[in-house]
């Protein structure tokens, strides 16, 4: 059984957003809809409208749903008027929904999500928990006399509403009080295929109920999920049983199947696209989360998406320095570092500019760059340094200046694409393996020199967040890995 929670929803319509068409405002399909539209409006900027009441000015809508098997939208024309046009997507898809404008992921039956779990045509294949999941848990008070139990269990009032026959109620409560359980039920209106109690003498511990719970649990495979209210219980009868379960109290699930991500490669719907690199063990630990503005592609460069004679270290710099060509089909790229956040569009500041990077006053010149490679970051040795200073003077490069690469804003020009060209060239012969000398000493043989911004100036938009620069310390234990490997081979190609 394939589940999803609210947070997993978030976190794909965040994966969504970078992905979104240019759109004047964004509807959901009631009920279920509701939500990933109300999400897409918090993660964009893009106003949300009712699809009863969409004001005239709107000329490009999209029309959200949770789940779809079918392209169902576009045959009821929802959201339609004279002079608008309409794009339809949903969060979670089958794959016969390809064909919607907007995919979050492909989600492919049978399934349930958090919001469904009592209304699905599932729901017969489903054992539910009583206390907890379908009225609240009593208190230890309530269930130590039997006289106060009994009373909770008769006054009780529900906690969720029911729209189908759900399968099975599976609780810890003894045998003794089925009668009073029974009635509470039918008062409610529950409706259910059989109810399972405990002997009247069962330990009332919590490792005794999962033990009962998971045992039932595996003689019966035809049910398909259990569902639990406490989180430590729901482990240990995932564990016991290996089967599907989910907590209703966390959202929490094990032994679930989980969504596929959407194939993004060359879907493009804007002109622009920005983009961060994943490569090695960052794609384990790097933040994966951007808010992209409106009119931006959005996309996450991993190893798979590189040369694989590259280790991770210079994959990240190939797809750093590359990217007018990665991105050929694009009018310009920009690319950050993922420790960079990004709160608004940018654009302003660079689209008059065919080529921007960063500039930072602590580091003035590439020779300065690759002594605090070596002394203060550690990123390369102090022999390779030396050997890169020799070999670069020796060529005939001057001290010049060092742009910062941790934002490269560029538009795809003949002239843009021949220095990044020459770029990765400087960096594939290095010695310190640093892309941001290599810039340096192409720009300075092109005699090319890019526009510069300093993150003050752009603090507005973008921002350096350095609690990411240094997650769970993996840049540098990514860096002293990357020491010990090889270098690019000389080969001299420019790709």
């Amino acid at each position: 059984m394939l589940y999803a929670s609210y947070g997993d929803m978030w976190r794909w319509v965040l994966d969504m957003a970078g992905r979104m068409p240019e759109v004047d405002a964004v509807a959901g399909v009631p009920v279920s809809g509701l939500v990933p539209a109300a999400m897409l409006s918090a993660a964009t900027g893009v106003k949300c409208v009712s699809l009863d009441n969409v004001p005239d000015n709107i000329k490009r809508l999209l029309v959200v749903e949770d789940a779809s098997g079918f392209a169902k939208f576009r045959q009821q024309r929802l959201g339609q008027a004279p002079g608008r046009e309409v794009v339809y997507g949903a969060v979670y898809a089958c794959d016969a929904a390809s064909n919607l404008d907007l995919i979050g992921c492909i989600a492919d039956k049978p399934r349930v999500f958090t919001w469904n779990l009592f209304k699905t045509d599932k729901s017969r294949s489903i054992a539910y928990d009583m206390d907890g999941v379908l009225c609240v848990n009593p208190t230890a008070e309530q269930i130590d006399y039997a006289a106060r139990y009994s009373n909770f269990i008769a006054t009780t009032k529900p906690i969720r509403k029911t729209y189908t026959e759900l399968g099975w109620i599976v609780s810890g409560r003894m045998e003794r009080y089925r009668v009073e359980t029974e009635q509470w039920l039918t008062e409610n209106g529950i409706q259910y295929r059989e109810i399972v109690l405990t002997g009247n003498d069962h330990k009332h511990t919590m490792e005794a109920h999962a033990q009962y719970k998971a045992d039932w649990y595996l003689s019966h495979p035809e049910c398909l999920l259990y569902v639990e209210s406490h989180p430590r219980q729901a482990a240990r009868i995932a564990e016991l049983s290996g089967k599907a379960v989910v907590c209703a109290e966390t959202e929490q699930s094990w032994n679930t199947r989980a969504p596929v991500a959407v194939e993004v490669q060359g879907c493009k719907h804007n002109d622009k696209i920005m983009y961060t690199i994943s490569t090695g063990e960052y794609e384990k630990y790097a933040p994966k989360i951007v808010s992209v503005p409106q009119g931006w592609d959005y996309r996450i460069i991993t190893s798979a998406d590189c040369p694989g004679y590259l280790n991770p270290k210079q994959q990240a710099a190939w797809a750093k320095i590359n990217g007018p060509r990665i991105f050929a089909e694009y009018e310009a790229s920009f690319c950050l570092d993922d420790d960079m956040i990004v709160d608004s569009d940018p654009a302003m500041y660079f689209e008059e500019s065919d080529m921007t990077t960063l500039r930072r006053d602590a580091v003035t010149t590439w020779r300065k760059d690759i002594e605090i490679a070596a002394s203060a970051r550690r990123a390369t040795s102090r022999e390779n340094v030396n050997a890169e200073r020799k070999r670069l003077t020796a060529q005939g490069f001057s001290d010049s200046p060092c742009y910062m690469s941790g934002i490269v804003w560029r538009k795809h020009t003949d002239q843009v694409k021949a220095l990044c060209d020459e770029w990765w060239f400087w960096y594939s012969q290095s010695e310190t393996q640093r892309d941001q000398p290599s810039l340096a000493v192409a720009c300075q043989r092109l005699k090319y020199e890019p526009d510069t911004v300093t993150e003050d100036a752009i603090k507005t938009h973008i921002r350096h967040d350095i609690r990411k620069a240094d997650r769970d310390g993996v840049r540098a234990r990514v860096e002293t890995t990357q020491r010990t490997k090889r270098r690019i081979r000389r080969k001299g190609d420019r790709i």
